[in-house]
This record gives structure tokens, sequence and C-alpha cells, in this order.
């Protein structure tokens, strides 16, 4: 008889990395228009004329339609690192590594499987499904 097995809820990341980048790029823009490109940045209010003295948002806003692009790049590599620290996170499991190799070698020196699984059952991670896959010898 076989047995179904479920798959353990983790974080999957990101699916299609395109879309992040179209939504930094529209971030962006409005970024450069609506604060950047505000016309209290610049004389007599209008983006138009010089920055005002000292005002770097009006100085940047005159960089033009690189800024927007740049910013892009910079918004994409904030985005994607946060989802990678997550996700390398969640590789690590639930508990202390260090513990549950311990406890899971005593396992498997002890010949029980069925502890052995219920183990990587609770741990989760990168180093328990390969145990897991290890114990049950399906992989």
């Amino acid at each position: 008889m076989e047995t179904i097995q479920k798959k353990s809820a983790s974080f999957k990341g990101i699916k299609s990395a395109g879309w992040v980048i179209v939504i930094c790029f529209i971030v962006a823009v409005l970024i450069f228009h609506f604060v950047l490109g505000n016309p209290s940045n610049f004389m007599n209010n209008d983006p138009n004329n010089h920055p005002l003295p000292g005002n770097f948002l009006g100085t940047i806003y005159k960089g033009g339609f690189i800024v927007p692009v740049i910013q892009t790049l910079l918004l994409t590599v904030i985005a994607l690192s946060i989802e990678r620290y997550i996700a390398i996170g969640a590789a690590f499991g639930k508990g202390s590594l260090a513990k549950f190799v311990a406890n899971i070698k005593a396992a498997l020196a002890a010949g029980d499987m069925k502890k052995a699984q219920e183990l990587c059952d609770n741990q989760r991670g990168s180093v328990a499904n390969v145990s897991k896959c290890y114990s049950e010898e399906v992989c």
C-alpha cells in the first residue's frame, strides 16, 4: 500500500524575478517624479529651473532619465537580498542545527528509523530533508 507524503510548508522564494524588476521600476519612476521632481526642490517651484542651493533631491532629479534606471537596480538588489535572506533562513529549519544532527545521529545509531523520521519532520530545512532521504532510502 502506498502512502501519500504531504509536502512541508516552507518558504519557496520568488517565482518570477521579472515581476520584481517591473515593480521596482514602477516604484523608481514614482519616486523620481513625485519625490525628486517635487516643485519645492526647485527655484520658483518649477522643476525646469535650477534646484535650490544645497537641495540634493532636486540635483538628483536633474540627472535625467537614467536616475529611475539606477534606482530600479538598487531597489531590485534590496528586494532580492531580502528574499534570499528569508529563503536561507528557512533552509536551516526550526531548531538548533547542532542539536538536530546529534539527535539524528543517535537515532540512526540505535536503528530507530521512525524516531529519525519524526525528528526530520519536526526540524524541516535542507539538512532534515537530506537526513530523511537517507533514513528512508528512497531518494
